[in-house]
């Protein structure tokens, strides 16, 4: 007789996006801490559902950071200027995950409708101002493609 077991695998999320746009502060807020330092290279970071890569813009780690993104399930691009999204098109293009563009400032732009000619999710949110960021991994989360694998 078999038994078979079931295995709750962790969604795996990698913060991507130039230096300073507010990568970290969205997981201080994640993890309500007061206080986190800049990352440097990259820190993974576990809560009950997610592995979350939080990532620095550093080009020097580029090579470290790079081999894992075939494992993940959604890249959540952050930015504060929508002249930098190009230079992660070729990233954009190689992989198939699911992808959420995250405005973090108060500017309006036409991130919306880079999101739509691209197929990403769409987030604008102020980290610096917002008292709850869970709001924003709420909104991630009910995206089309995150769901539970179950393994048996």
């Amino acid at each position: 007789m078999y038994k078979y077991q079931f295995y709750l695998y962790k969604m795996k999320i990698m913060l991507i996006g130039d230096k300073s746009v507010g990568k970290t502060l969205l997981i201080r807020h994640i993890l309500n801490q007061h206080y986190t330092k800049p990352t440097i290279g990259f820190q993974l970071v576990h809560t009950n559902h997610l592995q979350i890569y939080d990532t620095s813009g550093d080009r020097e780690f580029e090579p470290i950071i790079s081999r894992f993104y075939d494992k993940i399930k959604h890249f959540v691009l952050v930015y504060k200027n929508i002249n930098s999204l190009h230079k992660y098109e070729s990233l954009y293009n190689k992989y198939s995950a699911e992808w959420t563009l995250l405005h973090n400032s108060e500017r309006v732009d036409s991130g919306k409708e880079y999101a739509d000619a691209h197929d990403m999710n769409f987030i604008r949110s102020n980290l610096l101002f917002s008292e709850n960021a869970k709001q924003v991994l709420t909104r991630i989360q009910s995206s089309k493609q995150w769901r539970y694998c179950w393994f048996y």
